[in-house]
């Protein structure tokens, strides 16, 4: 089976498609021949090829246009029609509805074949009315169409289908869950040798929360911190870590300095992923406080971890964690505040995070998912 993938970004980007994609397609490359077709890095000036764990990439030359409060760049990649004409797959795999237009859809068409689409992002919801309206409107005028007129259609969470998806064809579409590495987000134990050296360089004593994701209105980090500025006015010993960069980096800092809680709060970013496991098990909480998120990638490695984990009732958090962590309502400092208080007096159970990693093993397993999407291809291809 010949896959061509089509996303604007590819590892070693880091974003929670470009890991799915990577984490699916290294496996399906070894019995499939698969191409990734993305964008070449901003100081590139020309198109150019590597492999990756079996995979080709073709990375274009490209143009990136930034609007205020998107979370992520347009991408205009330069010939990138006649490229995918070139690449003569099986199957097309688009990941991300916002990049592609008409003249991809019809190039694809035009060579008669198969479209599969992915929901990794749903219609925009309660982020902020710039963001909000934009998706609408995008989605209302051509995002729907692209899913309609794809052959087939998975979402990363029931709620990303049900949000994004044409109702006339929400019944063909399937969801396939992200998944987690659990051999390498497993709990390790504060003694370890790596896990000392992180708690040691930053945080040695106190409750240590954690919370990873970019820093962006929807990721609902701004709620966190004051929750955790509130505790430590009540003299509670806790220390926050961010795991990620973005646009909102600046305001978290002056936040910081401004509520009195510089010294127990960090930022730190560019963490190779190798290590990525080890800043779970220094955590003694995670947090994740979205106000927007069709699968969280991050609650799935934290979870596997047995780390504590509380988060927000959206999107498809609850198809994620289920009973196994504490909810607190969207847009809420004093619900994360009440929450961090239970478990900081009163502990968390510890069936719970059994229960979890147990979760992560039965529902999020990446070589279970790869074959998900491969048979699925498979199956569509024959007729």
């Amino acid at each position: 089976m010949k896959i061509c993938v089509l996303n604007p970004f590819f590892y070693p980007y880091k974003g929670g498609t470009e890991k799915v994609l990577f984490e699916v397609y290294r496996r399906l490359a070894k019995k499939n021949d698969i191409t990734v077709v993305t964008s070449a890095p901003k100081n590139y000036r020309t198109d150019f090829e590597d492999r990756i764990s079996g995979i080709k990439v073709i990375r274009l030359k490209s143009d990136f246009i930034y609007i205020p409060k998107a979370p992520m760049p347009f991408v205009f990649m330069h010939n990138l029609d006649e490229v995918l004409k070139k690449v003569d797959a099986d199957l097309y795999h688009i990941n991300n509805r916002f990049q592609y237009f008409y003249s991809t859809l019809k190039t694809i068409k035009d060579m008669d074949k198969k479209i599969a689409i992915t929901i990794h992002n749903s219609s925009p919801k309660n982020i902020d009315a710039t963001t909000d309206n934009f998706g609408y409107l995008y989605d209302y005028s051509w995002g729907k169409k692209l899913i309609h007129n794809s052959d087939i259609i998975t979402g990363v969470s029931m709620d990303a289908i049900k949000m994004t998806v044409p109702k006339e064809d929400v019944r063909r579409s399937k969801v396939i869950y992200n998944g987690v590495d659990f051999k390498r987000f497993k709990p390790r134990g504060k003694n370890n040798k790596i896990v000392k050296k992180i708690k040691s360089e930053y945080y040695e004593t106190g409750i240590n929360v954690l919370n990873n994701g970019r820093l962006v209105t929807q990721k609902g980090q701004i709620y966190l911190m004051k929750a955790v500025s509130n505790l430590l006015k009540e003299n509670y010993d806790i220390k926050l870590t961010l795991i990620g960069n973005g646009p909102l980096y600046n305001k978290f800092i002056r936040f910081a300095k401004m509520h009195g809680m510089y010294e127990n709060f960090r930022i730190i970013s560019g963490i190779p992923e190798e290590f990525l496991p080890y800043y779970y098990n220094a955590a003694d909480v995670f947090v994740f406080p979205s106000l927007y998120e069709p699968a969280g990638m991050a609650l799935l490695e934290a979870m596997s971890s047995e780390i504590p984990s509380m988060a927000t009732r959206i999107g498809g958090i609850p198809e994620m964690m289920g009973s196994c962590g504490l909810y607190f309502p969207s847009e809420n400092s004093q619900g994360i505040y009440s929450r961090l208080k239970k478990i900081i007096d009163n502990g968390f159970d510890k069936e719970l995070l059994i229960k979890g990693r147990e979760r992560m093993v039965k529902y999020h397993d990446w070589n279970k998912i790869a074959k998900e999407y491969e048979e699925l291809f498979e199956s569509n291809l024959r007729f």
